[in-house]
């Protein structure tokens, strides 16, 4: 599958997140997430970034605020439109924000207008729709009114159904919160202590959005149903063997789910068993994010920190799990990535396999976001 770079794209502040809107109508947009350290006052990044996945200084938050440090945060909106066989990427808006460690966008209109949601390093919850000129206008914001807590990640309960929204959040002292979407604010509905260190990854299980599945700095991986309370999870998982800091739903077959941790193994569960899973793949770095194809069923796509960026082929029923294509264009840790939806760009075989896919990528130290095309 050959690979074609469309546009390399200068962030300035370090990226860590890629989200295409999958909104009808909204396909061409896509927002980049930002983290950036300032020490004395200066933009900072490692003269040496580490080589060691794993190592707490790998991922965003490797630097706490002092006196002298702080971090800030943008997230950059771009249009992403084909024109004439030729993919061109314009920034169309840019917002100052918190330093910036996850974006979702909401897969059914909130308020009538799509809407992405962020998280940062104030420990802040915000919800953005998006104005005809393309640009991000504050919904409703959240903040966990905790000092030094970070908010690490979130996850809308609408991918699948539209009725009651609600939004899943991980911080970094361990906790979980359940956040409901509704006459355009956000309100608690519950918080629990998931983890003993910092709980990297929260999300939904699509299909029965009552189950939310979390991974952290603790090795573990842990289901909770909603409907009988968060006293106690109803698995614990010890499979990685490092922390675990990427989990998705697949949003195309049920009971089925991928997990990425920091000990550079992606595996593909069955919620039904949890013993172990159906099948994995070392994909040689440790993984950040993992997002599955909108529409190819079996195509799940690794960011990979010091191993760039993979797209695996996933058989639950041959329970195999192998890497059709790699991206290694970046020059720094493998964050942000995701899929366009726009359907000139996500073309399939008559098995549905994947056969064109435009994406989008960012890497951390040097700053860079990049939109690229694999054909078959």
């Amino acid at each position: 599958m050959p690979i074609r770079t469309h546009a390399r794209i200068d962030t300035l502040y370090s990226a860590d997140a890629v989200e295409f809107c999958p909104v009808d109508g909204f396909h061409d947009v896509v927002a980049v997430g930002t983290y950036q350290v300032l020490k004395d006052g200066s933009l900072w990044a490692p003269e040496a970034p580490e080589t060691t996945p794993g190592d707490h200084n790998s991922n965003p938050d490797d630097t706490k605020s002092t006196p002298t440090t702080s971090r800030l945060g943008r997230i950059l909106m771009f249009d992403v439109c084909d024109t004439q066989g030729s993919v061109s990427v314009k920034e169309t808006s840019r917002l100052e924000t918190g330093a910036i460690l996850d974006l979702k966008w909401a897969h059914h209109l909130i308020n009538d207008l799509p809407c992405l949601g962020a998280v940062d390093a104030l420990g802040q919850t915000r919800l953005y729709t998006l104005d005809s000129s393309k640009s991000l206008q504050q919904l409703a914001q959240y903040s966990n009114e905790k000092s030094e807590v970070l908010s690490l990640s979130l996850d809308w309960s609408n991918r699948l159904v539209s009725n009651e929204v609600d939004i899943v959040i991980s911080e970094s002292d361990g906790n979980v919160a359940l956040l409901s979407v509704a006459n355009g604010s956000l309100t608690k509905k519950t918080e629990w202590h998931a983890h003993g260190f910092e709980a990297w990854i929260a999300a939904f299980d699509y299909w029965r959005t009552t189950t939310v599945y979390t991974g952290a700095d603790d090795c573990t991986m842990k289901g909770w149903d909603l409907r009988i309370g968060t006293s106690s999870p109803i698995f614990t998982s010890k499979w990685h063997q490092a922390g675990v800091c990427s989990i998705q739903s697949n949003p195309h077959q049920e009971h089925i789910f991928a997990s990425g941790s920091y000990d550079e193994n992606v595996g593909i569960w069955d919620n039904r068993n949890m013993r172990r899973p159906l099948t994995d793949f070392p994909t040689g770095g440790g993984v950040w994010r993992l997002k599955w194809h909108p529409t190819a069923p079996h195509t799940l796509l690794a960011a990979c920190m010091h191993n760039g960026f993979h797209i695996l082929h996933c058989d639950t029923a041959a329970s195999t799990l192998e890497c059709r294509q790699s991206y290694m264009d970046h020059s720094s840790l493998a964050y942000g990535t995701d899929w366009s939806y726009d359907q000139s760009y996500r073309q399939l075989t008559s098995g549905g396999d994947l056969e064109r896919a435009v994406l989008g990528t960012c890497s951390f130290y040097d700053h860079a976001f990049h939109v690229w095309e694999t054909t078959a």
